[in-house]
């Protein structure tokens, strides 16, 4: 038989397979099968009703450079974390800056010690 594009054995056989290799290519196998796609969608919906935010979204960076940054030295400008206390504050100034007062380095620290002082924890 003669395999030229005008004969209908050529046109018939090659179609089915090209449809066939197409469709193939087409359809993507699943990486998950569809008790895990279930399991993924559920645990998405239950976090959105518990208003559950991830930990990249806008406010919980904001609140972690907050945080992160929350004592600062008005005389040399290093930063202090949120967790620090007032005993690492008042060595900071003993250390560095022992000619000046320590409330002119940290604003914050008769504060700090009173809640300190009376048992408080944070602000």
């Amino acid at each position: 038989m003669d395999s030229s594009p005008c004969s209908p054995d050529f046109t018939h056989s090659t179609s089915i397979s090209l449809l066939a290799r197409l469709l193939r290519q087409q359809s993507v196998p699943p990486a998950m099968n569809k008790k895990q796609i279930q399991l993924k969608k559920k645990e998405k919906e239950r976090k959105d009703a518990a208003g559950v935010k991830s930990a990249t979204s806008k406010e919980s960076l904001a609140k972690q450079a907050k945080d992160a940054s929350a004592y600062v030295c008005q005389s040399c400008r290093q930063t202090f974390m949120v967790t620090s206390k007032s005993k690492q504050l008042i060595e900071h100034c003993d250390a560095k800056h022992p000619k000046l007062p320590r409330e002119q380095c940290f604003p914050e620290l008769p504060d700090m010690l009173a809640r300190e002082a009376t048992g408080g924890g944070k602000k």
